[in-house]
């Protein structure tokens, strides 16, 4: 196979993987049902090969999961996995914090925290929730390393599927004056320079939501 047949096949499997994550997050394919390479290459017009590259990369972000004699599977939340994943959260948004140029930070950060007002104040939860999480997407931004931006993808894409399969995306958003105060405050820590206050809200924060969600699991488990 050539490079460029290479290039290829790994392009038309991410698109693959989109598409799957794509009918993950709307609810279309619940957890713990099996995506079927045979099914999905016929609904896709592309090959079974293309399908299979297509589930490892969603088994790589945590989206799918291999099981023997079942193939494939939609990851279904656990307490552990839970915790774990808002440990390496934690550590990856106050790790950037700590490495961040704070004198330049403050307009970056408000200019994510509008996004979320705006979405918000339209009564738009899951725009709000992809806000939510470009907000500190570009929190780790700051610390300008491509591997924790890299590190942070991979997070924000379970993360999204927490709350995607958890249906908790309304709930998270529907209380205004909750998400607004602690990113309000979040975004005055760092318009301020305040590396310390930045990182004690933003820690705060995450292990707030992490409890929030951390609960949810184990009354669904």
């Amino acid at each position: 196979m050539s490079a460029s047949d290479l290039d290829l096949v790994e392009g038309t499997a991410a698109g693959v993987a989109r598409t799957v994550s794509d009918l993950i997050f709307d609810g279309s394919l619940r957890a713990g049902r099996p995506v079927r390479e045979s099914a999905t290459a016929a609904q896709l017009g592309v090959s079974r090969n293309t399908v299979r590259e297509a589930l490892r990369i969603l088994e790589r972000s945590g989206l799918v999961r291999f099981e023997r004699n079942r193939g494939a599977l939609v990851s279904a939340p656990t307490v552990e996995r839970t915790r774990d994943l808002y440990r390496a959260r934690l550590s990856v948004e106050v790790g950037a914090v700590h490495a961040a140029d704070m004198e330049g930070a403050g307009p970056v950060i408000q200019q994510a925290f509008d996004r979320i007002h705006d979405t918000q104040h339209r009564g738009l939860p899951r725009e709000t929730l992809e806000a939510d999480l470009a907000f500190h997407a570009a929190v780790v931004g700051l610390a300008e390393s491509s591997r924790l931006d890299l590190l942070f993808q991979d997070i924000a894409t379970e993360l999204r599927l927490y709350l995607s399969l958890l249906s908790s995306s309304v709930d998270e958003y529907s209380d205004d004056d909750r998400v607004l105060t602690e990113h309000a405050g979040i975004t005055r820590a760092f318009r301020a320079a305040d590396r310390d206050a930045a990182i004690a809200l933003l820690a705060d924060h995450v292990k707030t939501n992490a409890d929030r969600i951390v609960a949810i699991v184990r009354n669904r488990s």
